[in-house]
């Protein structure tokens, strides 16, 4: 004899499980009291992959997004019919999206693409009448672009009004308290 135990191969598994337990247990050991430990499977166990999430995918806005976002917000604000409470904004008053301010997803459980934007006056129009249209939100909008349909604004405001809290959430955004907005607004 080789100086060695015989060991069978139950003995081996029962062993193994013991470990995997007790590893288990340490890896959760800081977890929440309701969470579920997860257990890595064995080879002799398939794996089960999840159905495809639904959930919307934030993206990354190209010249061209950037463009028509622009061209639908001066379409937009530039009636004041559109917008009750906010001054009109004259074509020529809208300088671009404020950098860092564009928030864009596709939600592909409706198959819909999802835009937040806010939008700066050129220097010339914020020392005339034509930067009130800029105060109080009328900066910012909501866009909306259903399945082969072009962008439209959904709402005007720093409320973002209209934006699915799932997609907001997406787009890195999240709720923010605000007493103009009873519901929060999402806010990076």
């Amino acid at each position: 004899m080789n100086g060695r135990l015989p060991v069978s191969p139950t003995l081996c598994a029962s062993a193994l499980t013991v470990v995997a337990a007790a590893c288990v247990g340490l890896l959760c050991a800081g977890c929440a009291q309701d969470a579920k430990p997860v257990v890595a499977a064995t080879p002799s166990v398939s794996r089960v992959s999840a159905a495809p999430s639904a959930q919307p995918t934030n993206l990354v806005a190209d010249a061209a997004v950037r463009h028509e976002l622009q061209a639908a917000f001066i379409a937009f604000r530039s009636n004041a019919a559109n917008t009750p409470g906010y001054a009109a904004i004259p074509p020529s008053a809208v300088s671009g999206i404020v950098p860092g301010a564009l928030h864009y997803a596709f939600d592909s459980a409706t198959g819909t693409y999802w835009a937040a934007a806010s939008f700066s006056a050129t220097a010339a129009a914020s020392q005339t009448s034509a930067f009130v249209g800029f105060q109080d939100g009328g900066n910012s909008a909501v866009f909306i672009r259903p399945s082969g349909q072009p962008w439209r604004v959904e709402s005007v405001g720093s409320c973002m009004k209209g934006l699915p809290a799932v997609v907001a959430t997406a787009m890195g955004l999240i709720a923010s308290p605000n007493p103009m907005c009873p519901k929060g607004i999402p806010a990076s």
